[in-house]
Protein backbone atom coordinates (compact mmCIF):
# COMPACT_ATOMS: atom_id res chain seq x y z
CA UNK A 1 0.00 0.00 0.00
CA UNK A 2 1.38 3.56 -0.98
CA UNK A 3 -0.23 7.23 0.09
CA UNK A 4 -2.08 9.18 -1.67
CA UNK A 5 -1.21 12.10 -3.23
CA UNK A 6 -4.56 13.84 -3.05
CA UNK A 7 -5.05 13.29 0.16
CA UNK A 8 -1.95 14.57 1.21
CA UNK A 9 -2.41 17.51 -0.05
CA UNK A 10 -5.78 17.68 1.42
CA UNK A 11 -3.98 17.36 4.92
CA UNK A 12 -1.05 19.57 4.24
CA UNK A 13 -3.66 22.39 3.45
CA UNK A 14 -5.21 21.90 6.86
CA UNK A 15 -2.06 22.36 8.54
CA UNK A 16 -1.70 25.63 6.98
CA UNK A 17 -5.11 26.93 7.53
CA UNK A 18 -4.80 26.10 11.31
CA UNK A 19 -1.56 27.48 11.50
CA UNK A 20 -0.95 31.17 12.52
CA UNK A 21 1.49 33.74 13.59
CA UNK A 22 -1.36 35.44 15.99
CA UNK A 23 -1.09 34.14 19.02
CA UNK A 24 -3.95 35.00 20.34
CA UNK A 25 -6.04 32.48 18.33
CA UNK A 26 -4.61 29.69 19.40
CA UNK A 27 -6.27 28.38 22.72
CA UNK A 28 -2.93 27.40 24.32
CA UNK A 29 -4.23 25.35 27.18
CA UNK A 30 -5.53 22.61 24.20
CA UNK A 31 -2.94 20.46 22.41
CA UNK A 32 -0.80 22.18 19.79
CA UNK A 33 2.27 22.77 18.77
CA UNK A 34 5.03 25.84 18.58
CA UNK A 35 7.85 26.63 15.97
CA UNK A 36 9.66 29.16 17.42
CA UNK A 37 11.01 32.41 15.64
CA UNK A 38 11.96 35.59 15.24
CA UNK A 39 11.20 37.65 18.67
CA UNK A 40 10.24 34.03 20.75
CA UNK A 41 11.98 33.70 24.15
CA UNK A 42 12.64 30.82 26.06
CA UNK A 43 12.78 30.51 29.72
CA UNK A 44 13.94 27.80 31.95
CA UNK A 45 13.08 27.22 34.99
CA UNK A 46 15.55 25.57 37.57
CA UNK A 47 15.46 22.87 40.52
CA UNK A 48 15.73 26.10 43.04
CA UNK A 49 13.15 28.27 41.05
CA UNK A 50 16.26 30.06 39.28
CA UNK A 51 14.93 31.00 35.72
CA UNK A 52 17.27 31.48 33.00
CA UNK A 53 15.73 33.90 30.16
CA UNK A 54 16.77 34.16 26.37
CA UNK A 55 16.18 35.18 23.26
CA UNK A 56 15.93 32.65 20.43
CA UNK A 57 18.41 33.14 17.55
CA UNK A 58 17.45 35.95 14.56
CA UNK A 59 15.43 33.60 12.34
CA UNK A 60 14.27 34.77 8.76
CA UNK A 61 10.45 33.42 10.14
CA UNK A 62 8.21 34.41 13.14
CA UNK A 63 6.55 32.33 15.78
CA UNK A 64 3.82 29.67 14.18
CA UNK A 65 1.31 28.35 16.07
CA UNK A 66 0.08 25.25 15.12
CA UNK A 67 -3.32 24.74 16.79
CA UNK A 68 -5.26 21.34 17.63
CA UNK A 69 -6.74 21.03 14.26
CA UNK A 70 -3.69 21.58 12.61
CA UNK A 71 -1.75 19.11 14.78
CA UNK A 72 -4.18 16.31 13.66
CA UNK A 73 -4.08 16.96 10.25
CA UNK A 74 -0.01 17.17 10.52
CA UNK A 75 -0.33 13.42 11.94
CA UNK A 76 -2.63 12.19 9.44
CA UNK A 77 -0.22 13.42 6.75
CA UNK A 78 1.94 11.24 9.13
CA UNK A 79 0.41 8.48 9.10
CA UNK A 80 -0.62 8.69 5.39
CA UNK A 81 2.77 8.61 4.57
CA UNK A 82 3.77 5.88 6.37
CA UNK A 83 1.16 3.27 4.49
CA UNK A 84 4.35 3.17 1.97
CA UNK A 85 6.77 0.61 3.28
CA UNK A 86 9.81 1.90 1.90
CA UNK A 87 9.04 5.67 2.63
CA UNK A 88 8.58 4.06 6.54
CA UNK A 89 11.63 2.37 6.61
CA UNK A 90 14.16 4.86 4.62
CA UNK A 91 12.15 8.50 5.82
CA UNK A 92 10.38 7.91 8.99
CA UNK A 93 7.94 10.01 10.89
CA UNK A 94 10.79 12.32 12.44
CA UNK A 95 12.34 13.62 8.85
CA UNK A 96 8.51 13.73 7.83
CA UNK A 97 7.90 16.40 10.92
CA UNK A 98 10.71 18.55 10.23
CA UNK A 99 10.30 19.26 6.97
CA UNK A 100 6.44 19.98 6.91
CA UNK A 101 7.88 22.36 9.56
CA UNK A 102 10.13 23.87 7.35
CA UNK A 103 7.31 24.45 4.83
CA UNK A 104 5.13 25.98 7.33
CA UNK A 105 8.17 29.03 7.76
CA UNK A 106 7.87 29.62 4.18
CA UNK A 107 4.10 29.96 3.83
CA UNK A 108 2.87 31.04 7.08
CA UNK A 109 1.75 34.28 6.96
CA UNK A 110 2.04 34.82 3.54
CA UNK A 111 0.08 32.06 1.43
CA UNK A 112 -0.03 32.66 -2.12
CA UNK A 113 -3.28 32.93 -3.51
CA UNK A 114 -2.62 30.40 -6.33
CA UNK A 115 -0.91 27.85 -4.03
CA UNK A 116 -1.10 24.34 -5.70
CA UNK A 117 -0.53 21.95 -2.65
CA UNK A 118 -0.62 18.79 -4.45
CA UNK A 119 2.72 20.16 -6.53
CA UNK A 120 4.00 21.58 -2.96
CA UNK A 121 3.44 17.99 -1.57
CA UNK A 122 4.91 16.43 -4.53
CA UNK A 123 8.23 18.29 -4.80
CA UNK A 124 8.92 19.79 -1.28
CA UNK A 125 8.01 17.01 0.73
CA UNK A 126 7.61 13.72 -1.04
CA UNK A 127 11.09 14.09 -3.59
CA UNK A 128 12.37 16.50 -0.90
CA UNK A 129 12.55 13.78 1.44
CA UNK A 130 13.53 10.91 -0.91
CA UNK A 131 16.37 13.08 -2.80
CA UNK A 132 17.67 12.74 0.74
CA UNK A 133 17.74 9.42 1.05
CA UNK A 134 21.73 8.05 0.76
CA UNK A 135 23.76 5.08 1.49
CA UNK A 136 25.69 4.42 4.34
CA UNK A 137 27.70 2.15 5.74
CA UNK A 138 26.88 0.76 9.65
CA UNK A 139 28.68 -1.11 11.84
CA UNK A 140 27.15 -1.58 15.37
CA UNK A 141 28.19 -4.27 17.80
CA UNK A 142 27.54 -7.65 18.47
CA UNK A 143 27.47 -9.20 21.82
CA UNK A 144 27.77 -12.98 22.90
CA UNK A 145 29.24 -14.13 19.08
CA UNK A 146 32.31 -16.01 18.51
CA UNK A 147 33.72 -15.64 15.11
CA UNK A 148 36.80 -15.82 13.44
CA UNK A 149 36.26 -14.61 10.19
CA UNK A 150 34.10 -12.78 8.28
CA UNK A 151 30.75 -14.18 7.21
CA UNK A 152 27.56 -12.57 5.35
CA UNK A 153 24.70 -13.35 5.97
CA UNK A 154 21.42 -11.44 4.06
CA UNK A 155 22.76 -7.85 3.80
CA UNK A 156 25.29 -8.48 6.87
CA UNK A 157 28.70 -9.31 6.98
CA UNK A 158 29.85 -10.37 10.93
CA UNK A 159 33.33 -10.13 11.79
CA UNK A 160 35.52 -10.43 14.59
CA UNK A 161 35.92 -7.60 16.91
CA UNK A 162 39.71 -7.22 16.09
CA UNK A 163 38.77 -6.73 12.59
CA UNK A 164 36.56 -3.93 13.62
CA UNK A 165 39.15 -2.18 15.65
CA UNK A 166 41.22 -1.62 13.16
CA UNK A 167 38.93 -0.43 10.64
CA UNK A 168 37.52 2.00 13.65
CA UNK A 169 41.67 3.42 13.96
CA UNK A 170 41.89 4.06 10.39
CA UNK A 171 38.67 6.19 10.21
CA UNK A 172 39.26 8.15 12.78
CA UNK A 173 42.90 8.72 11.63
CA UNK A 174 41.52 9.41 7.69
CA UNK A 175 38.86 11.84 9.33
CA UNK A 176 39.03 15.37 8.65
CA UNK A 177 39.16 17.50 11.47
CA UNK A 178 39.60 21.34 11.95
CA UNK A 179 42.72 22.67 10.30
CA UNK A 180 44.69 23.36 13.61
CA UNK A 181 47.03 20.48 14.21
CA UNK A 182 46.19 20.29 18.05
CA UNK A 183 42.75 20.39 17.77
CA UNK A 184 42.84 18.15 14.79
CA UNK A 185 44.92 15.81 16.95
CA UNK A 186 42.28 16.12 19.75
CA UNK A 187 39.19 15.64 17.94
CA UNK A 188 40.87 12.35 15.84
CA UNK A 189 41.31 11.43 19.74
CA UNK A 190 37.76 11.84 20.72
CA UNK A 191 36.43 10.39 18.09
CA UNK A 192 38.67 6.87 18.20
CA UNK A 193 37.40 7.06 21.93
CA UNK A 194 33.59 7.30 21.45
CA UNK A 195 34.34 4.00 19.22
CA UNK A 196 36.05 2.40 21.19
CA UNK A 197 33.53 2.47 23.84
CA UNK A 198 31.00 1.50 20.98
CA UNK A 199 33.52 -1.62 20.42
CA UNK A 200 33.65 -2.15 24.49
CA UNK A 201 30.13 -3.43 24.05
CA UNK A 202 30.26 -6.21 21.89
CA UNK A 203 32.58 -9.74 20.74
CA UNK A 204 32.15 -9.24 17.10
CA UNK A 205 30.93 -6.81 14.32
CA UNK A 206 27.72 -6.62 12.04
CA UNK A 207 28.49 -4.42 9.04
CA UNK A 208 25.73 -3.35 6.64
CA UNK A 209 25.13 -0.61 4.20
CA UNK A 210 21.67 1.08 4.04
CA UNK A 211 20.10 3.80 2.20
CA UNK A 212 18.55 6.04 4.38
CA UNK A 213 17.84 9.70 5.61
CA UNK A 214 20.26 10.55 8.27
CA UNK A 215 17.00 10.14 10.75
CA UNK A 216 16.51 6.74 9.99
CA UNK A 217 19.82 5.41 9.80
CA UNK A 218 19.25 3.25 13.40
CA UNK A 219 16.17 1.91 12.51
CA UNK A 220 17.36 0.69 8.96
CA UNK A 221 20.45 -0.94 9.74
CA UNK A 222 18.63 -2.04 13.16
CA UNK A 223 16.17 -3.85 10.64
CA UNK A 224 19.38 -5.29 8.63
CA UNK A 225 21.13 -6.67 11.17
CA UNK A 226 18.12 -7.91 13.53
CA UNK A 227 17.04 -10.05 10.25
CA UNK A 228 20.50 -11.66 9.97
CA UNK A 229 20.46 -12.09 13.13
CA UNK A 230 17.10 -13.91 14.06
CA UNK A 231 18.31 -16.09 10.67
CA UNK A 232 20.28 -17.72 11.97
CA UNK A 233 18.90 -17.86 15.61
CA UNK A 234 16.06 -19.65 14.39
CA UNK A 235 18.54 -22.52 13.88
CA UNK A 236 19.63 -22.19 17.81
CA UNK A 237 18.42 -25.47 18.96
CA UNK A 238 20.13 -27.46 15.98
CA UNK A 239 23.34 -26.52 17.74
CA UNK A 240 22.30 -25.91 21.61
CA UNK A 241 19.35 -27.29 24.02
CA UNK A 242 17.32 -24.56 25.91
CA UNK A 243 18.97 -25.63 28.93
CA UNK A 244 22.12 -24.52 27.49
CA UNK A 245 21.03 -21.20 26.86
CA UNK A 246 22.99 -20.16 23.76
CA UNK A 247 22.59 -16.89 22.30
CA UNK A 248 23.72 -14.06 20.60
CA UNK A 249 22.46 -10.39 19.04
CA UNK A 250 22.83 -6.23 19.93
CA UNK A 251 23.61 -5.34 23.09
CA UNK A 252 20.18 -4.53 24.38
CA UNK A 253 19.17 -7.90 24.25
CA UNK A 254 21.67 -9.78 25.39
CA UNK A 255 21.06 -7.89 28.89
CA UNK A 256 21.13 -10.36 31.55
CA UNK A 257 20.72 -10.03 35.44
CA UNK A 258 19.12 -12.07 38.79
CA UNK A 259 16.11 -10.53 41.11
CA UNK A 260 16.17 -12.38 44.46
CA UNK A 261 12.91 -13.49 45.93
CA UNK A 262 12.82 -13.75 50.06
CA UNK A 263 9.80 -15.81 51.12
CA UNK A 264 7.74 -16.09 54.15
CA UNK A 265 5.79 -18.56 55.73
CA UNK A 266 5.31 -20.85 59.32
CA UNK A 267 7.31 -22.91 57.88
CA UNK A 268 10.29 -20.32 57.61
CA UNK A 269 12.31 -18.38 55.00
CA UNK A 270 12.76 -18.86 51.18
CA UNK A 271 15.59 -17.35 49.59
CA UNK A 272 14.73 -18.21 45.34
CA UNK A 273 16.81 -16.54 42.54
CA UNK A 274 15.16 -15.44 38.79
CA UNK A 275 18.14 -15.53 36.55
CA UNK A 276 17.47 -14.06 33.59
CA UNK A 277 19.90 -13.90 30.76
CA UNK A 278 23.30 -15.05 30.88
CA UNK A 279 23.82 -16.91 27.90
CA UNK A 280 26.66 -18.76 26.87
CA UNK A 281 28.29 -17.67 23.34
CA UNK A 282 26.81 -18.94 20.32
CA UNK A 283 29.82 -19.69 17.14
CA UNK A 284 29.24 -19.39 13.68
CA UNK A 285 32.33 -21.01 11.73
CA UNK A 286 32.09 -23.04 8.55
CA UNK A 287 31.01 -26.39 10.32
CA UNK A 288 28.11 -24.41 11.70
CA UNK A 289 27.31 -22.79 8.24
CA UNK A 290 27.90 -25.98 6.35
CA UNK A 291 25.62 -28.02 8.20
CA UNK A 292 22.85 -25.38 8.04
CA UNK A 293 23.40 -25.22 4.39
CA UNK A 294 23.49 -29.16 4.39
CA UNK A 295 20.53 -30.39 6.20
CA UNK A 296 18.37 -27.24 6.50
CA UNK A 297 18.67 -25.09 3.02
CA UNK A 298 19.68 -21.95 5.19
CA UNK A 299 21.30 -20.92 2.20
CA UNK A 300 17.61 -20.05 0.84
CA UNK A 301 16.77 -18.17 4.07
CA UNK A 302 19.86 -16.10 4.08
CA UNK A 303 18.57 -15.05 0.29
CA UNK A 304 15.31 -14.56 1.52
CA UNK A 305 16.71 -12.22 4.37
CA UNK A 306 18.86 -10.29 2.26
CA UNK A 307 16.16 -9.68 -0.73
CA UNK A 308 14.14 -5.94 -0.56
CA UNK A 309 10.37 -6.75 0.83
CA UNK A 310 9.50 -5.47 -2.64
CA UNK A 311 10.96 -8.72 -4.42
CA UNK A 312 10.30 -11.19 -2.59
CA UNK A 313 6.98 -13.07 -3.23
CA UNK A 314 3.81 -13.46 -0.73
CA UNK A 315 4.99 -17.27 0.83
CA UNK A 316 8.98 -15.66 0.71
CA UNK A 317 7.21 -12.81 2.81
CA UNK A 318 5.57 -15.10 5.31
CA UNK A 319 8.58 -17.41 5.96
CA UNK A 320 11.24 -14.27 6.40
CA UNK A 321 8.97 -12.84 8.93
CA UNK A 322 8.41 -15.84 10.75
CA UNK A 323 11.70 -17.00 10.77
CA UNK A 324 12.45 -13.24 12.56
CA UNK A 325 9.63 -14.27 15.42
CA UNK A 326 11.37 -17.66 16.15
CA UNK A 327 14.47 -16.10 16.18
CA UNK A 328 13.34 -13.29 18.87
CA UNK A 329 11.92 -15.80 21.06
CA UNK A 330 15.65 -17.25 22.00
CA UNK A 331 16.39 -14.05 23.68
CA UNK A 332 13.15 -13.50 25.20
CA UNK A 333 13.02 -12.76 28.57
CA UNK A 334 9.85 -15.14 30.03
CA UNK A 335 8.67 -18.75 28.81
CA UNK A 336 5.04 -16.78 28.32
CA UNK A 337 7.40 -14.41 25.98
CA UNK A 338 9.00 -17.17 23.64
CA UNK A 339 5.61 -19.42 23.87
CA UNK A 340 3.85 -16.41 22.05
CA UNK A 341 6.40 -15.72 19.64
CA UNK A 342 6.67 -19.20 18.75
CA UNK A 343 2.95 -19.07 18.12
CA UNK A 344 3.31 -16.18 15.93
CA UNK A 345 5.57 -17.48 14.20
CA UNK A 346 3.61 -20.33 13.16
CA UNK A 347 0.54 -18.22 12.69
CA UNK A 348 2.39 -15.94 10.24
CA UNK A 349 3.58 -19.62 7.89
CA UNK A 350 -0.20 -20.75 8.68
CA UNK A 351 -2.47 -17.69 7.68
CA UNK A 352 -2.78 -15.56 4.97
CA UNK A 353 -2.98 -11.87 5.13
CA UNK A 354 -6.57 -11.12 5.81
CA UNK A 355 -7.70 -14.48 7.15
CA UNK A 356 -9.26 -14.64 10.35
CA UNK A 357 -6.65 -17.25 12.62
CA UNK A 358 -8.62 -20.19 14.22
CA UNK A 359 -7.84 -22.90 16.41
CA UNK A 360 -8.82 -25.20 13.85
CA UNK A 361 -7.42 -23.42 10.84
CA UNK A 362 -4.12 -23.81 12.73
CA UNK A 363 -4.19 -26.96 13.77
CA UNK A 364 -5.10 -29.05 10.65
CA UNK A 365 -3.13 -27.10 8.30
CA UNK A 366 -0.07 -26.88 10.94
CA UNK A 367 -0.51 -31.02 10.47
CA UNK A 368 -0.64 -31.41 7.14
CA UNK A 369 2.43 -29.09 6.49
CA UNK A 370 4.51 -31.42 8.81
CA UNK A 371 3.71 -34.72 7.65
CA UNK A 372 1.65 -36.82 5.28
CA UNK A 373 1.41 -39.86 7.86
CA UNK A 374 -2.43 -39.93 8.71
CA UNK A 375 -1.73 -41.38 12.32
CA UNK A 376 1.40 -38.62 12.62
CA UNK A 377 -1.19 -35.84 11.56
CA UNK A 378 -3.84 -36.88 14.41
CA UNK A 379 -0.90 -36.25 16.83
CA UNK A 380 0.11 -32.95 15.31
CA UNK A 381 -3.12 -31.80 15.01
CA UNK A 382 -3.88 -32.85 19.14
CA UNK A 383 -0.86 -31.41 20.37
CA UNK A 384 -1.05 -28.00 18.15
CA UNK A 385 -4.70 -27.56 19.64
CA UNK A 386 -3.72 -27.67 23.38
CA UNK A 387 -0.35 -25.47 22.30
CA UNK A 388 -3.08 -23.09 20.97
CA UNK A 389 -5.09 -22.94 23.58
CA UNK A 390 -1.49 -22.16 25.96
CA UNK A 391 -1.49 -19.18 23.21
CA UNK A 392 -4.93 -18.19 23.74
CA UNK A 393 -4.99 -18.25 27.35
CA UNK A 394 -1.42 -16.05 27.28
CA UNK A 395 -2.90 -13.40 24.92
CA UNK A 396 -6.66 -12.89 26.77
CA UNK A 397 -6.02 -14.01 30.26
CA UNK A 398 -2.30 -13.05 31.33
CA UNK A 399 -1.21 -16.83 31.72
CA UNK A 400 2.36 -16.88 32.64
CA UNK A 401 2.58 -20.18 34.45
CA UNK A 402 4.41 -21.50 30.70
CA UNK A 403 6.34 -25.01 31.66
CA UNK A 404 9.91 -25.22 29.98
CA UNK A 405 8.66 -28.26 28.06
CA UNK A 406 5.39 -26.29 26.37
CA UNK A 407 8.35 -23.83 24.98
CA UNK A 408 10.36 -26.91 23.70
CA UNK A 409 7.08 -28.39 21.86
CA UNK A 410 5.86 -25.51 20.30
CA UNK A 411 9.99 -24.39 19.38
CA UNK A 412 10.32 -27.81 17.74
CA UNK A 413 7.04 -27.10 16.14
CA UNK A 414 7.64 -23.60 14.15
CA UNK A 415 11.59 -24.87 13.42
CA UNK A 416 10.11 -27.73 11.50
CA UNK A 417 7.25 -25.64 9.96
CA UNK A 418 9.62 -23.07 8.40
CA UNK A 419 11.99 -25.64 7.14
CA UNK A 420 8.91 -27.25 5.39
CA UNK A 421 7.62 -24.22 3.77
CA UNK A 422 11.23 -23.38 2.55
CA UNK A 423 10.97 -26.52 0.99
CA UNK A 424 7.97 -25.55 -0.62
CA UNK A 425 9.56 -22.58 -2.16
CA UNK A 426 10.43 -24.73 -5.48
CA UNK A 427 6.63 -25.24 -6.48
CA UNK A 428 4.75 -22.89 -4.83
CA UNK A 429 5.34 -19.09 -5.51
CA UNK A 430 2.45 -17.32 -3.41
CA UNK A 431 1.35 -17.79 0.57
CA UNK A 432 -2.07 -18.76 -1.16
CA UNK A 433 -0.93 -21.32 -3.29
CA UNK A 434 0.36 -23.40 0.42
CA UNK A 435 -3.33 -22.59 1.75
CA UNK A 436 -4.43 -24.17 -1.51
CA UNK A 437 -1.70 -27.28 -1.10
CA UNK A 438 -3.15 -27.75 2.33
CA UNK A 439 -6.70 -27.50 2.06
CA UNK A 440 -5.96 -30.38 -1.00
CA UNK A 441 -3.98 -32.37 0.67
CA UNK A 442 -6.81 -32.35 4.05
CA UNK A 443 -9.68 -33.59 1.49
CA UNK A 444 -7.55 -35.95 -0.93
Amino acid sequence: MSYNKTKLAEYLERIVRNTTTDRTQVNLDEPGSILGGSGSRVEITGRGGKQILGPMNNAAHPTLYINREGVAAKNDFANECLKDREFATRVGSVALSKQLDEILKTLVPNVPSDINYVEVVSKDVLKKLRSSIVRWQVKLPITNLQINDSTKIGNVTFMPRSFGVIENTRMALDHRGPADHAADILEKANVLNFMNDIANQGSAWALTEVDAHSERIVHAATEEVETAVNTVRAFTRVFHSLSAAAAFGLPYEMRSGNTGYIATSDSGIEIKWDRKGSYAPFTINNSVLGHLNEHFNFENFSRIAGTKWAELNTLEHSLRVATQWLGRSIVATTLADAFTLCAVSLERLLVCDGEETTVEKFADRLAYLLSNDGSEQKVIHKASKRLYGIRSKIVHAGFEAVETQQRQEIENLALNALLAVSNQLQTLDTHAKLRGMLHDKKFS
